[in-house]
């Protein structure tokens, strides 16, 4: 199945001659190069002002174009060549929600200060980084239950739309200046094509994927494992390397959260287990996840009901219930 996406203009890209093409990027041969027919929503001058941002083999950084404005780029050609990126840019223009990451779409970027000029996928700048970057600054737990709430609002959008995330860590969450959070790195999107568990591909990041996508198994509950990894994570300020040795039930969490915490540590720890289970037939939902926790630190409300004088003639007129 072709993803057809609609842009305002078409540009040929040069790639490497060992690309042969397939049916959304033909190949062009010209003057001894090879080309390929690229949609692009704008071309863009700018200024490369941060090293890379990301971890792993995408080519991500912070640019700021004529105008000043400052946005985030990933290269799309670090591997090879345009494929997946485009899959990227149109799930993030059908998947609009309040805290899923802004795109701005394909962009043919000229690098001013190094004379090359390569393909883009450019969104918002989102200010304060990925999350991962943050883990250790979060002191307040009702600002990591806001996190986690937010991304768990994002996941169960994805999830009612019919797709799976499938790798959902950190590094793949942006944070503003308000610690509002932003689900990004869309073109890992899984398409469950209605069904409950699909079986492609094992893919994901190594110590936030369930036993089951290490087999390559996908469900709606492979996000729920991974939200709870991350929000233990943030629990117990381990680092991303350390995330395999995490216990629900053991590992301390981090002394700043103890006093919003107080005594229903033991329940926290038993609904972020409950996420956590190996057989994702068992294991609860990303909106079971978050609505539990979300409950158990709910207020208590406790009416207060402050006795007054009624009169008789009052108390024979009046349909209301009084407490006195």
């Amino acid at each position: 199945m072709s993803v057809e996406i609609t842009f305002n203009k078409i540009s040929l890209l040069q790639v490497p001659g060992s690309f042969t093409g397939n049916d959304n990027y033909p190949v062009v041969h010209k003057n001894g190069k090879t080309f390929t027919a690229v949609s692009v929503s704008k071309e863009s001058d700018f200024e490369k002002i941060s090293e890379n941002l990301a971890h792993g083999d995408s080519d991500v950084f912070k640019v700021k174009d004529q105008s000043g404005n400052l946005h985030i780029v990933k290269s799309t050609l670090r591997r090879l060549p345009v494929l997946t990126t485009p899959v990227e840019a149109e799930m993030l223009e059908k998947l609009k929600h309040l805290n899923i990451a802004h795109a701005e779409g394909l962009v043919l970027g000229n690098h001013l200060s190094q004379g090359e000029r390569k393909l883009y996928f450019m969104m918002k700048d989102y200010e304060c980084g990925s999350l991962s970057e943050h883990i250790s600054n979060i002191k307040s737990f009702s600002v990591a239950l806001k996190i986690i709430d937010q991304v768990a609002s994002s996941l169960v959008f994805i999830h009612n739309n019919g797709f799976v995330h499938g790798d959902l860590n950190p590094d793949n969450i942006l944070l503003d200046n308000s610690q509002n959070a932003y689900l990004t790195d869309l073109g890992t999107l899984k398409n469950l094509w209605g069904r409950g568990r699909i079986k492609i591909d094992p893919v994901g990041t190594e110590g936030y994927a369930p036993p089951e996508q290490i087999k390559g198994f996908f469900s709606t509950k492979t996000d729920s494992y991974s939200l709870a990894i991350s929000f233990l994570q943030i629990l117990t300020k381990v680092s991303k390397y350390e995330v395999d040795e995490l216990d629900p039930l053991l590992t301390p969490f981090a002394d700043s959260f103890k006093d919003e915490i107080g005594n229903k540590e033991k329940a926290l720890r038993e609904i972020i287990k409950a996420a956590l289970n190996k057989d994702d037939n068992l294991r609860i939902t990303v909106s079971a996840l978050s609505g539990q926790v979300r409950n158990l630190f709910r207020p208590t409300l406790v009416p207060v009901y402050y006795p007054v004088y009624i009169p008789d003639s009052a108390r024979r007129h009046s349909k209301t219930l009084v407490r006195i």
